[in-house]
């Protein structure tokens, strides 16, 4: 009975870590050219915007420097804290999208 209990947690365990908020194969959409890092905030809203052939489905309120905070468009939500930043794809309308993180995935 004591190892079907803790099979049984260990799955539970496996299943809330795969299915909590990361950022792997996210990307966040950033009106401009040159951010290397974003500090990243748990503040998050549901919001739709398709642009670059991708589609954002929330925004999160991010502080990029030079600019100040400001809410981002992103593709699932990312965890808190300072992120580096990669641009990935070039818009050619303004918009920039990067991943973020130590994967810049």
């Amino acid at each position: 009975m004591t190892k079907k209990i803790i099979v049984f947690s260990l799955i539970a365990w496996a299943i809330a870590a795969l299915s909590s908020a990361r950022p792997a194969g996210a990307n966040a959409l950033i009106p401009l050219r040159d951010v290397t890092s974003v500090v990243v905030t748990g503040k998050y809203r549901s919001s739709v915007s398709s642009v670059c052939g991708r589609t954002f489905t929330k925004e999160q309120l991010m502080t990029i420097p030079g600019i100040g905070s400001v809410w981002v468009p992103v593709e699932s939500i990312y965890n808190s804290g300072p992120k580096d930043a990669l641009l990935i794809e070039d818009c050619h309308d303004g918009n920039f999208v990067y991943g973020l993180g130590t994967c810049g995935c």
